[in-house]
C-alpha cells in the first residue's frame, strides 16, 4: 500500500534539492518525483524512465480526449476508459503494477491531470481561435455597406 511505501522510507529529499530540480535532475538521470516507482527488487526508476512514463501518460489522455473520453478531473474519468488506461500503462511499463489498488498510476495521474487538462485545454481553444480568424480566401473581406439590403420575409396575413 502508498502508506506503507511512505512509512517505510527514511531518506527524504530536502525542498532545497527539489528547487533545484526540474529539466535539470532528468537530464542526469535523477528522478524525484517518482521515488515510488520501484522494480522488484525495491530500487527507483531513474529519471529518464520516470520522464517516459509521464510521456506516455501524457499521449493516453490525448487518445481519451480525441474519443471525447478526457473528464476535468482524474477522479472522474470513466471506468472502461480506466481500465484500457491501466492496461496499456502496465503493458507498456510493468513496474507501475508493483502495488496495491493501482495507487501509483492514480497518484501520478492525481498529481498532473489537472495541469496537463487546462494546458491542453488552452492550446486547443487558441488553435480553434487562430483558425476562425484566419481566412485561407484570396478575396478580400466584404465591407457590410457592399452587401445588397437584406430582404424582409413576407408574412401570411
Amino acid at each position: 500500500m502508498r502508506s506503507e511505501w511512505a512509512a517505510s522510507k527514511e531518506a527524504v529529499v530536502s525542498s532545497d534539492h527539489l528547487g533545484m530540480c526540474g529539466r535539470s535532475c532528468v537530464g542526469r538521470g535523477e528522478n524525484v518525483s517518482m521515488n515510488f516507482i520501484e522494480d522488484i527488487d525495491g530500487q527507483p526508476i531513474n529519471g529518464h524512465k520516470a520522464l517516459e512514463i509521464r510521456k506516455v501518460i501524457r499521449e493516453l489522455w490525448v487518445e481519451m480526449d480525441l474519443m471525447k473520453l478526457a473528464p476535468k478531473s482524474w477522479s472522474k474519468v470513466a471506468h472502461t476508459a480506466l481500465v484500457n488506461f491501466w492496461q496499456q500503462m502496465y503493458d507498456r511499463f510493468p513496474k507501475l503494477a508493483y502495488c496495491n489498488g493501482h495507487w501509483k498510476l492514480d497518484k501520478i495521474c492525481t498529481d498532473n491531470y489537472s495541469q496537463w487538462f487546462c494546458m491542453h485545454l488552452n492550446s486547443q481553444n487558441e488553435n480553434s481561435n487562430s483558425n476562425q480568424s484566419t481566412s485561407t480566401s484570396k478575396w478580400p473581406p466584404l465591407e457590410p455597406e457592399s452587401l445588397p439590403p437584406s430582404k424582409k420575409p413576407k408574412l401570411a396575413p
